[in-house]
């Protein structure tokens, strides 16, 4: 039986689990914990992911949390609010919706999807390091059901880019 994986990203963390052999479980990511935080930083010029970005988040003045709230296409001003006020990066809004880090070393700008596509990676790799040279990863993601197509299929394309063939939302 083939293997698959199933992913839930929140605002808050994401839980990878695999069926394999009749067997469902979920999997631990490289510090033993079953939930990986959703939250990216920048520390200088290299991203954060998870509980490196969660633990460092006193010293750094570039962190971005709650990234899933602005990824639905029908995102509230509220929304907007909350994440600017829990995050540690500007959040801008005018034509596009951006995301400004800064550091001592620079500044960059990134969107939610790529924000998205950060940590479907550091779940990709957790993914890749439970299976045996099995090719492509198969994947079942989780979203809300009060979204629209639009933004479901931002998530599809973002786990795409992070590596994973999605089977279905």
């Amino acid at each position: 039986m083939a293997t698959a994986y199933g992913i839930h990203l929140g605002n808050n963390s994401g839980c990878l689990a695999v069926f394999a052999n009749g067997a469902a479980s979920v999997l631990a990511n490289d510090a033993g914990d079953r939930v990986t935080p959703a939250i990216v930083a920048l520390n200088g010029v290299e991203w954060e992911i998870g509980l490196p970005a969660k633990s460092g988040q006193a010293s750094s003045k570039s962190i971005i949390k709650h990234n899933k709230r602005l990824m639905n296409n029908d995102f509230s001003e509220d929304d907007l609010t909350y994440v600017e006020s829990t995050s540690s990066c500007r959040v801008q809004n005018d034509d596009k919706l951006v995301y400004e880090f800064e550091t001592s070393e620079t500044k960059l700008y990134s969107n939610p999807d790529n924000i998205a596509t950060k940590i479907y990676a550091k779940l990709y790799t957790i993914a890749s390091h439970s299976v045996q040279n099995e090719g492509d990863l198969k994947l079942v993601l989780a979203a809300p059901l009060n979204w629209s197509s639009a933004s479901r299929e931002r998530l599809v394309k973002c786990a795409e880019l992070a590596g994973f063939d999605v089977l279905q939302v």
